[in-house]
């Protein structure tokens, strides 16, 4: 999508960020499932 230089750097970052965000997300919703259901 960005054609200007440098942009391609960033996409491997934001690819290993979101991928991060996702599996921190799914732990915190393994963790904290039973915690949202207990209320």
């Amino acid at each position: 999508m960005s054609a200007r230089p440098g942009g391609g750097l960033r996409w491997p970052a934001v690819t290993a960020l979101t991928t991060a965000i996702a599996f921190v997300g799914l732990l915190a919703s393994g963790v904290f499932d039973p915690m949202i259901g207990a209320l």
